[in-house]
């Protein structure tokens, strides 16, 4: 161990400080809530009808390759980040998946299990933990809200069989589908001074406050070259924003209607009793 000197104006040695170096980590999240609606796609297509029972064994395997990798992945770098909402619950989240791919494939098609179902009504509780603890998160909680929802009613009908809940689950799983669409202008989080060129870019620096200072003194902005396109480093005002968060609501809520709109209503026919 090195001494530090303490006499005097004398600099400690260079070897003698401590250093810690942090590598800075994006944001994981995007890349589980993708994950996530493709996950819950294909089990909503299973469930409505949309594939055939014959391709469960398919549809598990794709679920174990695509699905589980990306949220186990999504789940460390969480951790990394030291963000134990993205950690936990993309953790559980991966193990859940990969419970119901290899249910899935090994499973007769369209079989249920009980012991499924008592593992998705854990995964669900586990879910509204995670969402309780995401303070400030307002989407990753919804997201994950709506996820216990979803593995909730999937639950029900594992345990009950009823064709009423497989519907139901599958009308919330497109629901659960569509959040990635919606909130993917809040996905990348921009500093202060700094901008995107686009909303699928990662956050650009914002230049020196020497460079800001000479480029308002010679009446030129700062512009720089993403995604093939010129980019002004000034940020979007507030109503921008607002505006485009509002526009893709209603994209998102527009899609949906029209990718479910049939199916809700057989879902409403299987309540009702009319059918």
């Amino acid at each position: 161990m090195n001494a530090v000197p303490t006499g005097g104006d004398r600099q400690p040695a260079p070897e003698a400080l401590t250093r810690i170096t942090l590598r800075p980590i994006a944001n994981p999240l995007p890349l589980g809530f993708l994950a996530l609606a493709g996950g819950t796609l294909l089990l909503s297509g299973l469930q409505l009808g949309w594939v055939e029972p014959a391709e469960s064994h398919t549809l598990g395997l794709i679920i174990i390759a695509f699905v589980v990798p990306l949220q186990f992945l999504t789940a460390i770098f969480g951790f990394l980040a030291r963000d134990v909402v993205a950690g936990t619950g993309m953790a559980i989240l991966s193990g859940t998946w990969l419970s119901i791919g290899l249910v899935t494939f090994t499973a007769a098609p369209g079989s249920t299990s009980d012991a499924l179902g008592m593992l998705l009504i854990l995964s669900a509780s586990a879910m509204l933990v995670s969402a309780s603890a995401a303070t400030g998160k307002l989407v990753a909680a919804a997201v994950l809200t709506t996820t216990a929802l979803r593995f909730l009613v999937t639950a029900l009908y594992q345990l009950t069989g009823s064709d009423t809940w497989k519907v139901s689950a599958g009308v919330v799983g497109l629901a659960l589908c569509a959040w990635p669409s919606i909130p993917r202008s809040r996905w990348h989080s921009r500093r202060a001074t700094g901008a995107r060129c686009c909303r699928f870019c990662a956050a650009i620096p914002a230049p020196s406050r020497s460079r800001q200072n000479s480029a308002a003194s010679s009446g030129t902005s700062t512009t720089r070259q993403a995604c093939g396109r010129s980019f002004n480093g000034t940020s979007r005002s507030g109503a921008t924003a607002a505006t485009s968060a509002i526009l893709n609501l209603v994209s998102g809520i527009t899609r949906f209607w029209q990718a479910g709109h049939l199916y809700c209503r057989d879902w409403l026919m299987l309540l009702s009793g009319s059918c």
